[in-house]
């Protein structure tokens, strides 16, 4: 931005059990910080081991890629009320 004041807007605030990072997933490519507010454990899943998962269980990496297809899918309408509401 420039020539004004970067501003932090909270999109979402996720429970336990979701998955954040789904477009660095994807695309290789961190589009956002997702900072914790309380104490919290992350696993990693890379494209290397999901490509190892994919082959060893498919039917969860399928699983795993519709669901990753529905969130990216509702999130735009979601976002852009919320920074309206900002």
């Amino acid at each position: 931005m420039t020539g004004k004041a970067a501003r932090t807007i909270t999109l979402v605030s996720f429970g336990l059990g979701v998955s954040i990072g789904k477009i660095a997933f994807l695309q290789g490519k961190q589009t956002a910080n997702v900072p914790a507010v309380k104490e919290s454990v992350c696993h990693l899943l890379n494209a290397s081991n999901y490509e190892v998962s994919k082959q060893n269980h498919p039917e969860i990496a399928l699983k795993f890629i519709s669901n990753i297809a529905g969130s990216l899918a509702r999130r735009p309408a979601a976002n852009t009320d919320t920074i309206m509401e900002q």
